[in-house]
């Protein structure tokens, strides 16, 4: 196998791991045994690191995500309304459950809980520029204070992957896929709720926190 395919081989393969059994749980010659590589010094070869195996399969799948991102962003104009920027974060990883095998968003959902997550996902490379675009645009229009804002999108950004995860995995299993007729439909419910939870206002409670956060909070 030529160096470029047993690279994506052994990412193909660590994802899958990754995805069904959580990123502490599987080591580096458990990847390489099971993509066939009977060296075992390969995948430390190609990667050097678990963390940078991890961020070798974020970046291979964001290219195209990234893509069809700015696809959409680039379609809306300069001035999209918020639900089309919602759009723009969420219909390109509900896309990838229509690829055969998929295991990339229930690898994300393992990658989310990671502390290095957001250091991966919000870097100034090319391949992040559609995610960043979504995101700067998204707190632009939000009325609530900006860190309330900045809190709204990680929730519904978490949210978002865990839902989109768990329907991946439904689906792998055959399991019921929470009564919507189609992916598409799944899609669109999923943008609702997300454009109701950022556009939410604030409550009285949530203002005098803020204001003077009460002693539990602080502990």
């Amino acid at each position: 196998m030529a160096p470029s395919k047993t690279r994506e081989h052994l990412i193909l393969t660590a994802e899958r791991l990754f995805a069904e059994n959580g990123i502490d749980s599987v080591s580096m010659r458990q990847v390489g045994a099971a993509a066939g590589q009977r060296n075992h010094s390969a995948i430390q070869y190609h990667f050097g690191t678990k963390e940078a195996l991890v961020e070798a399969i974020w970046v291979y799948r964001m290219q195209a995500v990234n893509q069809r991102r700015l696809q959409m962003l680039e379609s809306a104009g300069p001035e999209p309304e918020l639900r089309t920027l919602v759009e723009a974060f969420v219909y390109p990883l509900v896309e990838q459950l229509e690829e055969e095998g998929s295991y990339y968003v229930r690898f994300l959902s393992q990658v989310s809980w990671r502390p290095e997550a957001g250091e991966i996902s919000l870097g100034d490379e090319d391949y992040t520029r559609g995610l960043r675009t979504v995101f700067e645009r998204v707190v632009a229009q939000l009325t609530v204070p900006r860190s309330v804002a900045h809190q709204r999108i990680r929730l519904f950004t978490d949210q978002v992957i865990h839902a989109i995860a768990d329907r991946e995995r439904r689906m792998a299993s055959k399991l019921e896929r929470w009564d919507l007729p189609s992916t598409p439909a799944f899609a669109a419910c999923l943008v609702d709720w997300v454009i109701g939870g950022l556009t939410a206002p604030l409550s009285e409670a949530a203002r005098r926190e803020l204001e003077e956060p009460s002693s539990s909070a602080r502990a």
